[in-house]
């Protein structure tokens, strides 16, 4: 076994030095998932949610001439979608939709203009997508709204989706509301209720609170310690004054809020915490931009993860909208040591001439790692491409060169989003050209796999996966599963997608055309594992290598299993 091991280790070895000699490609291309076969109808606002290894994504779409929510799911992280998307209910373009996903439950919700008025409708599905209800559902109550919502959030925690919004209800001053799905039981937990008088609700909720956010004359708070079944006393978390935007993010007990406050020509961001499911606030609030510079911030985004809090914003130091900036705090936002990081490369000018402009839309956070992913107008100048930027270490240091996810392919971005499932970061947005109307989807970082694996004579399939992020100076632990126990095998690597086929052999399939192979020993239930450093080699961005492994299997009638493939793409 040590002779093998040490084999192996050879093996990779090598291969480490023909990942480098392979050089790189661009970023996986897009897929789009959306079905209209004209192509016909616009598309816009694209949203994510996962659950148990499925993706599932909801947009606006008016192929038919009008506004309708559409829905799609994936079970290969992003590889493949329904053949058809699925109309889940009538919509206005304004506002919408948001989804979340837990199980195989599944629920969608948007703002619709029928009836004479704006209506926040839903609909559930308790079987991942595949049936939902014959007529979506009324959330709201009373008479039709005068005018839309600002905004529509949606949480899930302890068996319950939380919607809020804010009503006008025929009146002059909105009311912000709230009501809550049961999903055990299929229905509401009660009426809608009134937690605050203001506009641009937030909805956030962790197994210990509900928390409501919403700008009154300032930034008020209300919190839900039984699950939205009562209310606390509303709490004025931010004084009086002209807010332009605000973000928040729970995890576990610990809540954040961020929001940029006006000052002249300038505009600053501040952070505020609960320790304690927003039982009691901190104080004092805390200035997270830098007071020495003086710029427009807009385009605000919160996440958080273990210790760490990130805040990102667009800046105007650079050039009007030219860059987007990330800070961070390492003690749950106690303090802000870090200076803030410019995560956007230059130019700050089009290839046009024109002033590049970007729009952060998305920043999510999962251990120690960080995505970011924002409209970015450097190539067209009068367009937007999808770009991304990610932090492996707490958002201590950031990739070499910002990503460009949409490599050209779209005329116009619109509304990024992120999605984090088994590993890997999706990212998908609406797009528009002269030819095209799409929702395109596209994996930022991780592994795809594709094709099926062939059983040996136990009948086992066997199944290799990854887990780590694919990227240049990192890890990425490759394992086989289901396998033959003790058997010699072979994981075959290949490079590029013309290494990705799909070929008859030995009563199989070979779907890697492979430039190199590794040879292991499974253990005795039938697995191995292998890590596989890549090298801190810039030349390796973008490259694409995909592999698959063959199992000696000598009860079986072609002598072989073999797994499925998957598609790496390096960053």
């Amino acid at each position: 076994m040590n002779r093998l091991m040490t084999a192996s280790s050879l093996s990779r070895c090598c291969l480490v030095a023909l990942l480098i000699g392979a050089g790189s490609t661009a970023q996986k291309p897009p897929i789009r998932i959306n079905s209209d076969p004209a192509q016909v109808g616009e598309v816009n606002l694209p949203v994510l949610a996962e659950s148990d290894g499925v993706t599932y994504a909801a947009w606006n779409d008016n192929r038919s001439g009008s506004w309708a929510i559409r829905f799609s799911r994936s079970e290969d992280r992003g590889a493949t979608w329904l053949t058809s998307d699925v109309p889940v209910g009538p919509a206005s373009m304004l506002v919408g939709p948001r989804i979340v996903a837990v199980g195989s439950f599944v629920f969608v919700c948007w703002i619709g203009d029928e009836l004479g008025g704006y209506r926040v409708s839903c609909n559930v599905s308790h079987d991942r997508g595949a049936t939902w209800m014959s007529s979506p559902l009324r959330v709201d109550a009373g008479s039709a709204m005068t005018q839309p919502p600002d905004r529509l959030g949606i949480a899930y925690a302890a068996g319950r989706v939380h919607v809020t919004w804010d009503d006008d209800g025929g009146g002059t001053l909105d009311d912000v509301v709230v009501r809550s799905w049961r999903i055990v039981e299929n229905d509401w937990l009660g009426p809608s209720q009134v937690v605050g008088s203001g506009s641009e609700p937030r909805v956030f909720a962790t197994d210990q609170a509900v928390h409501v956010f919403w700008l009154d004359s300032g930034l008020d708070y209300r919190r839900s310690a039984d699950g939205g079944v009562t209310f606390e006393s509303a709490a004025d978390l931010v004084p009086p004054g002209p807010i332009a935007e605000f973000d928040c993010v729970a995890i576990g007990g610990s809540v954040h809020v961020a929001w940029i406050r006006i000052s002249g020509s300038a505009a600053d961001v501040y952070h505020r915490r609960s320790q304690d499911s927003g039982a009691s606030w901190s104080g004092p609030i805390q200035r997270v931009s830098d007071p020495s510079v003086a710029s427009a911030r807009t385009f605000l985004r919160i996440a958080a993860a273990e210790a760490c809090v990130y805040v990102g914003w667009t800046d105007s130091r650079d050039a009007p909208l030219g860059s987007i900036y990330v800070r961070r705090s390492t003690d749950f936002g106690n303090s802000w040591g870090d200076l803030e990081t410019r995560i956007t490369d230059d130019p700050t000018t089009t290839k046009l001439g024109l002033l590049s402009l970007r729009y952060l839309t998305a920043l999510v956070a999962e251990a120690d790692t960080v995505h970011v992913a924002w409209d970015d107008s450097r190539e067209f100048g009068f367009a937007f491409d999808t770009f991304y930027q990610r932090s492996d270490d707490y958002g201590a240091s950031w990739l070499e060169s910002d990503v460009a996810l949409g490599s050209g392919a779209a005329f116009s971005s619109t509304f990024p989003q992120m999605v984090l499932v088994e590993g890997a970061v999706g990212v998908a947005w609406g797009g528009a050209s002269p030819l095209a109307n799409d929702v395109s989807f596209t994996i930022a970082s991780g592994v795809q796999p594709y094709g099926a694996g062939g059983a040996g004579a136990s009948g086992a399939v066997p199944e290799v996966d990854a887990s780590g992020f694919a990227m240049v100076g990192g890890e990425l632990e490759l394992e086989l599963t289901h396998s033959v126990s003790l058997a010699p095998s072979a994981l075959l690597i290949g490079f590029e997608a013309s290494s990705r086929i799909a070929l008859p052999l030995l009563g199989g399939t070979l779907l890697v055309n492979p430039a190199t192979s590794v040879a292991m020993t499974t253990e005795v239930d039938g697995s191995w594992v292998m890590p596989l450093g890549v090298p801190d080699a810039q030349q390796l961005l973008g490259l694409n290598v995909n592999c698959q492994v063959w199992v000696l299997d000598r009860g079986a009638l072609s002598a072989f299993a073999h797994s499925n493939g998957i598609e790496v793409w390096l960053n």
